[in-house]
């Protein structure tokens, strides 16, 4: 029997800031206010309850909210479940609520209901009006009061129910959430409802700091610059920096894309950037201006965006201290993988101080840590997550995505690799420094197997090297000796994409659906769709997939996952899908099943 689905969306008001403060602090706030309740039933009429009309809730709407046969389903459905609880007087079961955004990433596409309608052409597209309406009627003016002008509620109301009918047309549109997945989502909101307890005194210790290091870096910008710079941010102050680096600095601060085929370049001073300039630097520091570095090492101190996380904490974290609704299902649309949002409890540092309470101890006697001020704050933020009930335990996979890479090709040579991590007295980083011509030593070893197992040049060699800390003298032949010590590898790769034509060439022909295997991956195509089918059966998809000619031949082009186009763009950006992707996508989404059935 087919579960009855209701359908529906809200919009709300509230002085409490939702963007800073979260969703969970946000519903609790004795000022949040639902507006306008939009629902459907079904496949039925949309239909619209205005609050501030001060009719009663519809009976139609009561009983299938109530209704413990009822599916619950909304876009980003944590918003509507958690604000409405206290509306509706009582919470509904997490298990009752489908999420329709966890849906669209299942299926590669981007989470934002405006972006999906635009992407997917539905026949009612999220008005680009919602935000102008948001920002005149959800958020009180300077005052503190709230705009209550009818014309503008009325708008708002029809705005809420096209956004109930393009949701609908964009979920039954898609593959549906398996089972697997759809309790993977529930088991995350959980995991969200319970929340991560936060070290608030250290937060509020090192918010101090991190503050008075963005003035001092704000001050030395201006000084350096004669008070032609007020940040140590943005265009002027990398423009700046530009004029007086030398000239190979100078062309690392170039950055280059391709639009439409044509190289753009453009400057720019991003993490990776400063790194490599840091790293010239440090290698002749005689050939730099004094001046330059010192503003390079303000800039660098200005960006530390990872300190800004305690901040983050301290807005998101609820009275009893715990940061809820930080996790995202699907997160990764690409893989499956989770990803984190607010203070990105997914991206932070893996440096942790040798003794966290030492230095808060030290902060509380407002110790000066000098010039290794950014890097102890660094290190606390792990500490940060603290318990007051005991230990937090951590875990992960242990070289995971090297095992996995093998694993999945499935063949004598891969499988031989593999028995090195059956032998405790082997190290397979080790062996693959030697295999590359690099020595023997193990750090150079782990580089090599995580970069150049996805088909990566030497450009991406030298990349992750600069990350870990290692150097390559001969990027080019290390590589080369790498692929002709590991053969197994660049076969897979070919293999990845040949499957992947074929299942394109078959649906064309008329066989969607026939499937195409390498190594324990399965490619089929349906509706235009190619599917990368896992080893457990999950999916992973490549939307509006069609064959193009590339510069090497027939390649595959695919709609990007982007959370939307770029101002002007004609039509949805899209992406070619080459073996060294295809390699990746399959074995960070094999081991992310690994990770969600565990």
């Amino acid at each position: 029997m087919t579960q009855d689905i209701l359908w529906l969306d809200i919009e709300t008001r509230s002085r409490c800031d939702l963007k800073k403060r979260g969703v969970y602090s946000y519903a609790q706030d004795p000022s949040t206010q639902v507006l306008v309740i939009c629902w459907a039933i079904n496949n039925g009429k949309v239909q619209t309850w205005k609050l501030l009309s001060h009719t009663s809730c519809p009976r139609e709407f009561v009983n299938a909210y109530n209704s413990p046969k009822v599916q619950k389903r909304a876009h980003n459905a944590g918003f509507e479940r958690l604000v409405l609880r206290p509306f509706m007087m009582q919470a509904r079961p997490i298990e009752e609520w489908y999420c329709t955004a966890t849906q669209a990433r299942a299926c590669s596409l981007p989470g934002g209901l405006d972006a999906l309608s635009m992407a997917l052409d539905l026949d009612v597209k999220k008005s680009k009006r919602g935000m102008v309406l948001i920002r005149e009627l959800s958020i009180p003016r300077p005052d503190g009061s709230f705009n209550e002008d009818p014309h503008l509620m009325a708008e708002f109301a029809s705005y809420c129910a096209d956004d109930v009918r393009s949701m609908r047309e964009m979920s039954l549109a898609l593959a549906p959430l398996t089972d697997e997945a759809l309790e993977l989502y529930h088991v995350n909101e959980h995991i969200n409802d319970r929340g991560l307890p936060i070290d608030t005194e250290l937060c509020e210790l090192a918010t101090g700091y991190a503050e008075r290091e963005a003035e001092e870096a704000n001050a030395m910008v201006q000084v350096i610059s004669g008070g032609a710079l007020k940040t140590a941010k943005g265009t002027k102050l990398t423009e700046w920096l530009h004029d007086r680096m030398p000239k190979q600095a100078q062309n690392a601060m170039v950055k280059h894309r391709t639009v439409d085929g044509v190289d753009k370049r453009s400057l720019s001073l991003d993490a990776d950037i400063r790194a490599t300039l840091l790293d010239m630097v440090a290698e002749n520091p005689d050939e730099y201006d004094i001046d330059a570095v010192s503003m390079l090492e303000a800039a660098e101190a200005a960006a530390m965006s990872s300190v800004s996380k305690f901040q983050t904490m301290l807005n998101r974290a609820g009275p009893d201290g715990r940061v809820r609704g930080a996790f995202i299902t699907n997160g990764a649309g690409q893989t499956g993988r989770f990803s984190s949002t607010g203070a990105q409890a997914h991206n932070i540092s893996r440096t942790v101080a040798p003794d966290p309470e030492l230095i808060k101890q030290n902060m509380r006697d407002k110790r000066d840590f000098g010039s290794s001020t950014l890097a102890t704050l660094k290190s606390m933020l792990r500490p940060a997550i603290a318990s007051t009930k005991g230990m937090i335990v951590t875990g992960d996979w242990s070289a995971i995505e090297a095992r996995g890479l093998p694993w999945l090709v499935n063949a004598p040579g891969s499988l031989r690799y593999l028995d090195a991590f059956r032998d405790k007295t082997r190290d397979i980083y080790v062996e693959q420094s030697h295999a590359a011509g690099l020595g023997g030593a193990r750090q150079p070893g782990k580089v090599v197997v995580l970069s150049l197992g996805y088909g990566g040049g030497p450009n991406a060699l030298v990349r992750m090297a600069k990350g870990y800390n290692v150097r390559i003298d001969a990027p080019d032949a290390t590589v080369k000796l790498w692929r002709a010590r590991n053969p197994w590898a660049v076969r897979w790769w070919k293999q990845l994409m040949q499957a992947a034509k074929d299942a394109m060439v078959a649906y064309l022909r008329g066989e969607g659906g026939k499937p195409f295997a390498a190594g324990r991956i399965t490619f089929a195509c349906h509706g235009g769709w190619l599917i990368m089918q896992l080893p457990d059966g999950r999916c992973i998809y490549y939307p509006f997939a069609k064959l193009v000619e590339g510069k090497y031949g027939t390649d595959i082009e695919h709609m990007k996952a982007a959370w939307k186009p770029k101002a002007g763009a004609a039509e949805w950006p899209r992406a070619r899908l080459w073996h060294g992707t295809l390699a990746e996508n399959a074995t960070q989404a094999s081991c992310a099943s690994l990770l969600r059935g565990a």
